[in-house]
């Protein structure tokens, strides 16, 4: 699916959004989609590709200084190995494409629904590539939560990827 933006075509970036920590991916063939659609529109147009992955830790964690004001506690181990474990999980799927040296990565924990339009603006990316699958029970069987959220956002023109697995919903007999 692709979406078009009203604004003069710019393809010299292309951001891929990818999500290979996800604990139901089994073997992270949406992002591989991504990536191999990334990487042929990033040819086609003379661009850069860049690769961003987001994540939510599992929790946050706040503290209250003797002054009353917030401040962040110290991360504990667990959110130590919960962002190796992303960190880890991206740099195996951009092996398996050879592009953990030719992309330029972003990473880090933050919503992805905040941090996705975010840097596509930063970047003033050309197409966002990125991923749209419902992954409970809860969310629309057309395109995921985060998905949807980014999509209000993003000022760029989006290409959405389906699962190879993904059979539409909608009747497509004339």
């Amino acid at each position: 699916l692709m979406l078009v933006k009203p604004r003069p075509w710019q393809p010299r970036r292309v951001l891929a959004a990818v999500d290979p920590a996800h604990p139901r991916d089994k073997a992270a063939s949406l992002d591989l989609g991504i990536l191999d659609f990334a990487r042929l529109l990033t040819r086609a147009s003379g661009g850069e590709l860049h690769v961003a992955h987001f994540f939510e830790p599992v929790r946050r964690m706040a503290a209250v200084d003797g002054s009353g004001r917030g401040a962040m506690a110290q991360p504990s181990q667990l959110e130590w190995a919960e962002e190796h474990t992303h960190r880890d999980s991206l740099q195996a799927l951009l092996r398996r494409r050879s592009l953990e040296r030719s992309a330029a990565l972003h990473f880090g924990p933050g919503d992805p629904r905040e941090r996705l339009p975010a840097l596509a603006e930063e970047l003033d990316a050309g197409f966002t590539v990125m991923g749209a699958v419902a992954r409970v029970a809860t969310e629309s069987p057309v395109i995921g939560s985060t998905a949807e959220h980014v999509l209000e956002r993003l000022t760029t023109d989006v290409v959405v990827v389906k699962p190879p697995s993904f059979k539409t919903p909608v009747d497509l007999t004339p």
